[in-house]
């Protein structure tokens, strides 16, 4: 249950959700007077989400979902939808590959594009400009310049003085539902 929340972070913090399980103890964990360093640990990172666990008994569960079907189900759940799956993932510019078992590996390769528009950016701000300069002279060693033209200061990319740009950093950092207090729609 904590891996899952730490992996669904993104999708839910902030939001109110259930947890559905099987370990009866678990429902009653807020309420235990002694818990060791590790369910502590547990309890403080669920605290952070607007979360309720409740108990369902695993006899009670007679529908099946993705996790409790058979992998023969899901082979030929997959082999049904694999020709629109492939579609998908090729319109989405994702490298796939189906091996001869039947199985799918796909890749998919993220490109931060607000780093590169600052980097874009940086010719038109005439104090970034000359600070590039200094450094490309040696003159300037509390600044450096990466590869890709990007002039740090201490792991810190320098961004242009630029409103527009501002904007949409400031935008990205606080109205994202990656931020870390996502604002509500």
């Amino acid at each position: 249950m904590v891996l899952a929340l730490k992996i669904w972070r993104h999708y839910l913090f902030g939001e109110r959700c259930h947890i559905y399980t099987h370990h009866k103890r678990l429902k009653y964990i807020f309420e235990q007077k002694e818990l060791n360093l590790r369910q502590r640990r547990w309890l403080e990172l669920i605290k952070d989400y607007s979360c309720t666990i409740e108990y369902h008994p695993r006899k009670a569960n007679a529908v099946e979902d993705a996790l409790s079907k058979k992998s023969s189900h899901l082979k030929a759940s997959f082999n049904a939808v694999r020709g629109l799956l492939l579609q998908e993932l090729k319109s989405s510019n994702a490298h796939s590959q189906v091996n001869s078992l039947g199985g799918l590996l796909a890749q998919f390769q993220v490109k931060p594009t607000l780093i590169n528009y600052i980097i874009k950016e940086k010719p038109g701000d005439p104090v970034l400009r000359k600070l590039a300069k200094e450094v490309r002279l040696k003159q300037n060693t509390d600044y450096m310049l990466r590869q890709n033209g990007a002039l740090m200061k201490e792991n810190r990319l320098c961004v242009p003085n630029n409103m527009t740009l501002n904007n949409e950093i400031l935008e990205e950092a606080h109205s994202s539902a990656y931020a870390m207090h996502p604002q509500k729609n």
